[in-house]
């Protein structure tokens, strides 16, 4: 049974101009109903109007650096030839990123190649009516078929990345390895976790 609201003055959605029944805690500022098209068009609506009385906040430096390096012409070229240990430096960091980048990107598609393999396994043993009989057997399975999912996902992650990234800098360990171990050789194949035998 719905209840019924007494004392408060319905108003009319700026958007869709139906009646609607303000929350008491915005007051008189609400001025959009709670349908989600109608909370889209609202918070749209403020956004344009933050950027009206905000213009250029967006922008960022990029339009003074240009100004000045304008100003100051010939000034990278100098400095990349006064400072090549910077350059360097430079070149360095961004090969990491990338090398992250490709990194997260090589996980995506092994999880994503996963997907098949293990709903096709998992689907017949979940397909059968619950019983009490077979609730053991079931886990056992399901620990099994983890397991194999979690080797699986090590050695194509190994695979991927040794593919992308044979080598990382000096000093900079690769991510999806632990801080206390050790680092493996290039090209070295990762250890897949054993793969118990349940009875």
């Amino acid at each position: 049974m719905a209840m019924v609201v007494r004392g408060k003055r319905r108003r009319r959605c700026r958007f869709c101009s139906q009646l609607f029944l303000p929350d008491p805690r915005l007051k008189e500022r609400q001025s959009a109903c709670s349908s989600p098209d109608c909370q889209r068009q609202r918070k749209k609506a403020g956004q344009e109007r933050w950027l009206a009385r905000n213009p250029g906040y967006f922008d960022g430096r990029y339009p003074k650096i240009k100004a000045w390096l304008c100003s100051h012409p010939g000034y990278l070229a100098r400095y990349r030839r006064e400072h090549p240990e910077k350059i360097e430096s430079d070149n360095r960091a961004r090969k990491r990123r990338h090398r992250r980048a490709r990194a997260a990107r090589a996980d995506i598609q092994v999880v994503r190649s996963l997907q098949v393999p293990v709903q096709k396994a998992v689907t017949p043993v979940l397909a059968g009516p619950p019983n009490a009989a077979i609730q053991e057997p079931l886990l056992s399975q399901v620990i099994a078929i983890s397991l194999l999912s979690a080797a699986c996902l090590t050695r194509a992650r190994a695979d991927i990345q040794d593919a992308i990234a044979p080598g990382a800098p000096d000093g900079y360990p690769p991510r999806h390895e632990s801080a206390g171990k050790a680092l493996a050789p290039a090209g070295a194949r990762a250890q897949s976790p054993e793969i118990l035998q349940l009875g």
